[in-house]
């Protein structure tokens, strides 16, 4: 033990608050809160030895901290080494090949917009995932048209949010994502009952899910709720929320008539589809600003330890004059480290 070093594994991160710290695993999706002292003492004797560690604080705290190395290597956060500098740690940076990450499309009916001509433009530029929220009546069509669209195309996600009806074929759900994989999620609002039902594929192996709420959805009021129930660790949401923002970054949303924004809550429309292709409102400076205001720059956020798996909103947020301020609907103190009602 004395010629050795803790190490946490190179997918394990701290991210410090400002009363607490977390452990991230983004390998294994999973996050612990530490105690803010004890994460300060991992990282700055990271490449100092358990023995000359001794030498460096009181019996006490070393003790603790040697506690916190045995618990945290039984629970595969890191581990014991002689050669601590022999190990990669992970490449942060973040990229995306196309012009744009994911897209909303809201569609009414009857239709307002070329659908197809819309689709056919996010295959174009590499668009990674589409959420598709639907009309109350005929979304059968609908999704079998754009399912049509995104068969053998570069799109790996589709999710589509429908009104529950008397009607409803939960069989031809399951059906069609087996048919098209890229079809993982449908939301179902205005249910009798919350439930949640997998999809599995031919193999048992889950592939996406039928989500039933008893709430109903609306856009333009329903967003920016930051919840535990909404944190999510990965390495490629981990390393984009480090730089940019964790909701609107590569995001774009195409209303029912047609007029492109940042987000459904957003009142600004940069153009409307029908006159402007999706690549001439990417090219604006002022639509993608919004695009870089990380939770480094936002205020209270940048304190918050949880802040690099947390989710975001720049529509309501606390000051309405300062786009830098606090989501509103965050009801977490990192002050405190508490969440307050």
């Amino acid at each position: 033990m004395n010629l050795k070093y803790f190490k946490l594994f190179a997918n394990c991160y701290i991210v410090l608050g400002y009363k607490k710290a977390l452990i991230c695993d983004l390998h294994l999706g999973r996050y612990r809160n530490i105690p803010l002292d004890l994460a300060e003492i991992i990282n700055k004797y990271s490449k100092i030895s358990i023995s000359d560690q001794k030498n460096c604080m009181d019996s006490s705290t070393y003790e603790i901290a040697l506690e916190l190395y045995k618990h945290l290597e039984v629970e595969n956060w890191g581990h014991f080494t002689a050669i601590p500098d022999n190990f990669i740690n992970l490449d942060e940076e973040w990229t995306h090949p196309g012009l744009i990450n994911n897209a909303v499309l809201s569609i009414n009916n009857p239709v307002l917009y070329n659908i197809e001509t819309v689709i056919n433009e996010l295959m174009e530029i590499n668009c990674y995932a589409i959420q598709v929220i639907l009309p109350p009546k005929d979304y059968y069509t609908f999704i079998n048209n754009i399912s049509d669209l995104t068969n053998n195309s570069g799109i790996h996600f589709i999710e589509f949010v429908v009104v529950f009806s008397e009607k409803f074929d939960e069989s031809f759900f399951i059906n069609l994502s087996k048919k098209n994989p890229r079809i993982k999620n449908y939301i179902i609002h205005s249910a009798p009952f919350y439930s949640k039902v997998p999809i599995k594929d031919v193999h048992d192996q889950n592939i996406g899910f039928i989500q039933y709420l008893k709430d109903i959805i609306n856009l333009k009021t329903d967003c920016g709720i930051i919840s535990k129930d909404y944190f999510a660790v990965t390495d490629d949401l981990f390393f984009e929320a480090k730089k940019f923002n964790s909701c609107l970054n590569y995001k774009i949303f195409i209303d029912f008539d047609g007029s492109i924004k940042n987000c459904p809550s957003m009142a600004q429309s940069f153009g409307n589809i029908k006159q402007n292709s999706i690549t001439q409102i990417l090219s604006s400076t002022t639509f993608r600003s919004v695009w870089s205001i990380n939770k480094d720059s936002i205020l209270v956020c940048k304190d918050c330890e949880y802040r690099y798996i947390c989710t975001d909103c720049r529509v309501f947020i606390q000051n309405d004059n300062n786009i830098f301020s606090k989501p509103s609907k965050c009801n977490y103190n990192p002050y405190l480290g508490l969440w307050e009602k």
